[in-house]
């Protein structure tokens, strides 16, 4: 059963089941009423940006590499489980609205081939993929630090100059990395957040948590990092599994890329 349909409570369509299909519209709509409530989806300054001296290459090249993309499905019981088939359509699918986004904006872009369920990497472009996360989550760690907030524009953070094998391979001057994670829930989870709301509770129907950081290819330094809105609360027009809900996310991303 896919994502959107309801849960029939027998083969009649019966006025109980259409009842669920409506609480189930009814539930997936409170997310958006609380994020507008809240300001949850307003933007936030990009975690590293570039010297205001800095100026990016002319004609510049961007290889958008494949998101990193880790979908679940969230079960009844608020357990995340993994499903390859999603993760690979939302990869696929914000890869082409990252592109989609940045030849829209006037850039040149060079796409890291996908192959099947899992991404042909390399073996040295792998290392620097776990390189990459390594440093941005430690961007992320030190934004909780007071002190560490106060220093981050000023603070620079390098992959090293193993970034010009990219370079040389692809002709390109720098390099979009993305990791997106996401949840969404089952249609019994669903239910039991009908349940839940009308008793005047909410449980979590799922979330999307990403980050994108532009990397110069020549010497490795992260150029820019942005986690827009930190976590965005899930709600239907959100899905990176297709590529309108994809796009949202791509546009939100790349606002304010120094291009």
């Amino acid at each position: 059963m896919g994502q959107g349909e309801f849960i029939r409570v027998d083969d009649g369509g019966s006025v109980t089941s259409r009842l669920v299909h409506r609480y189930v519209t009814f539930v997936k709509g409170i997310p958006v009423l609380l994020v507008l409530m809240a300001g949850c989806t307003t933007t936030h300054p990009p975690l590293i940006e570039p010297d205001p001296s800095w100026k990016p290459i002319q004609s510049a090249k961007v290889l958008v590499l494949p998101p990193d993309s880790r979908v679940a499905r969230l079960t009844l019981g608020g357990v995340q489980e993994a499903r390859v088939d999603w993760s690979r359509e939302a990869r696929d699918k914000l890869q082409e609205a990252l592109a989609s986004r940045l030849n829209w904006q006037g850039v040149s872009t060079v796409p890291y081939p996908p192959h099947g369920d899992v991404v042909a990497w390399k073996p040295e472009d792998a290392s620097l993929l776990a390189l990459h996360e390594v440093v941005v989550y430690s961007i992320l760690a030190a934004e909780r630090l007071p002190t560490q907030r106060a220093r981050r524009p000023h603070l620079d953070y390098s992959l090293g100059d193993s970034t010009q094998r990219l370079r040389d391979r692809y002709g390109a001057d720098y390099a979009l990395f993305v990791q997106c994670h996401a949840s969404y829930a089952s249609e019994g989870r669903i239910a039991v957040g009908v349940v839940a709301a009308m008793a005047g509770r909410l449980i979590d129907t799922g979330t999307v948590t990403v980050f994108a950081s532009l990397v110069d290819l020549a010497d490795g330094r992260v150029i820019w990092v942005n986690a827009p809105g930190r976590q965005l609360t899930l709600w239907e027009d959100i899905d990176v599994r297709e590529l309108g809900g994809a796009t949202v996310v791509a546009n939100l991303l790349l606002e304010g890329v120094p291009l």
